[in-house]
């Protein structure tokens, strides 16, 4: 699948079903006027049905999405008020956007999208906005639930993030198990290791200790993605 779009526009493949038989990408448009830019849309492209749909993320100042396995549900978060079903605006962080002299709110709730039924529901801050932020909302292997990180709320500083499980039956939320460490992969007697502070790849030796640098560059790289083995980054 090819993807384009107008000079400063980005697109990018969010996330797909094992079989790539269904893609969901977005898409975050370059506004000069921040007021009209909704920064953060999402569509799911179906190729057994030939179709595509847009996700209801409203004007959300930022967020992401994930599919579901079965490729028929996705989760977002978005920080648009108008979503919400319940009281709003209680437990909001706060900071600026780019080129605004005022403040704004971030209030980022999940969702969760029914491509079949095109409904949407709530998942979190149903008596009003969250004591906390949800972001980066990924479904478990099974579908059965939500892990997603959590930072601070209302006029404090973010914490480091915290990994959260929601059981999309219950809607109870509870401690998920975390992250594996980014970013070392050991491969037979080697272990290669990924230092974002340097831009930097080493594969070292485990057997003797003698470490050999791969890639460094300092005009400085993040890592964008990396294969479960580590064999490519």
């Amino acid at each position: 699948m090819v993807a384009t779009g107008p000079i400063l526009t980005e697109m990018w493949i969010e996330d797909a079903t094992d079989d790539l038989s269904t893609v969901l990408y977005g898409r975050q448009p370059f506004e000069v006027n921040v007021e009209a830019q909704v920064p953060y849309r999402f569509w799911v492209v179906d190729d057994d049905t030939s179709t595509t749909t847009e996700v209801p993320v409203g004007r959300a100042e930022f967020g992401t999405a994930s599919l579901s396995p079965d490729g028929r549900s996705v989760v977002f978060s978005s920080n648009d008020a108008a979503l919400q079903v319940g009281p709003t605006s209680v437990n909001c962080m706060r900071g600026h956007g780019p080129w605004r002299p005022d403040t704004f709110h971030m209030c980022g709730e999940l969702y969760l999208f029914d491509l079949d039924t095109g409904t949407t529901r709530q998942l979190t801050g149903l008596d009003g906005s969250s004591e906390y932020n949800h972001l980066s909302p990924t479904f478990t292997e099974d579908g059965t639930a939500i892990e997603f990180r959590a930072t601070s709320g209302r006029d404090q500083q973010p914490t480091a993030d915290q990994r959260r499980r929601l059981d999309l039956a219950t809607g109870e939320v509870g401690e998920a198990s975390p992250l594996p460490a980014c970013c070392r992969w050991i491969r037979g007697t080697r272990a290669i290791e990924w230092d974002g502070a340097t831009g930097t790849v080493t594969s070292q030796e485990t057997t003797t200790g003698d470490v050999t640098t791969l890639w460094t560059d300092d005009l400085g790289f993040s890592l964008v993605t990396d294969v479960d083995d580590g064999r490519f980054l």
